[in-house]
């Protein structure tokens, strides 16, 4: 079978592996539009839009034997359960949300269902403020995430955040006048810090079974196997070698 993962999809994974690292769990999530009948059946039946990453980290979140702190520049919290809403653009693509998910309070609607931490009515309460942190921005802080911090009469089960996250590994940081995203360096920085210690950790062994990783294999086995800290080069440079691989073993 031929590998048909492509740059878009690496580029995912490999910031889905920089959160899973922070102790966040991540889903992607497709946001279903109604059936509707089609003059042309020729005509391809499209969702309303998808949420690349989707992600939740408890305030208790904890793993010393690794030795490694969450990442600062996420600014992670031991205070709120976090969650995010995330999109990964590639190359120079604008760094922003589609409009198919904040212009449209359905996207957003299903999207917060789908968390499962909010009721129906608190879930009402919660689209417009929520459609409002992913709009594009006219004047941006590019040291800082914009949060909506939920109110407690809006939610029974501890303190919740609300961040739009975005990433675009292609890139350097953010400058004056750009929203806060998370850039390229950044992503392998943190992943070869957790990947890559300086010293044997008498905790936590770093040689194991690849394959436990799952998806994140050949991100994982990239850094493992390297003699020096990889770049995006090289990380899309595995999506090379893996669709070599599979079209060998076809």
């Amino acid at each position: 079978m031929v590998n048909t993962m492509d740059e878009s999809d690496l580029r995912e994974q490999l910031a889905a592996l920089y959160l899973r690292l922070n102790g966040f769990f991540t889903s992607g999530f497709i946001v279903h539009a109604p059936q509707v009948e089609l003059n042309d059946k020729s005509q391809l039946r499209k969702n309303r839009t998808e949420v690349d990453i989707l992600a939740v980290r408890f305030p208790h979140n904890g793993e010393p034997e690794r030795q490694v702190e969450p990442a600062r520049f996420l600014c992670v919290s031991s205070e709120y359960i976090d969650l995010l809403i995330c999109e990964v653009k590639g190359a120079k693509a604008s760094v922003q949300f589609n409009d198919g998910l904040w212009a449209m309070p359905e996207s957003v609607c299903s999207v917060l269902r789908w968390i499962g931490v909010f009721d129906e009515h608190q879930v009402s309460e919660l689209i417009e403020p929520v459609s409002e942190l992913l709009k594009p921005q006219e004047i941006n802080n590019h040291e800082k995430y914009r949060e909506y911090v939920v109110p407690e009469n809006l939610v029974a089960n501890g303190k919740v955040r609300i961040r739009p996250i975005l990433f675009a590994p292609d890139r350097q940081p953010s400058e004056k006048g750009q929203t806060k995203f998370i850039h390229g360096q950044e992503l392998i920085d943190y992943v070869w810090a957790c990947l890559r210690p300086d010293e044997a950790r008498a905790t936590c062994v770093t040689r194991y079974d690849f394959g436990l990783w799952g998806l994140y294999e050949p991100l994982v086995r990239l850094f493992k196997d390297s003699e020096h800290k990889p770049t995006m080069g090289d990380v899309y440079g595995t999506l090379r070698s893996t669709t070599r691989s599979d079209k060998k073993s076809c």
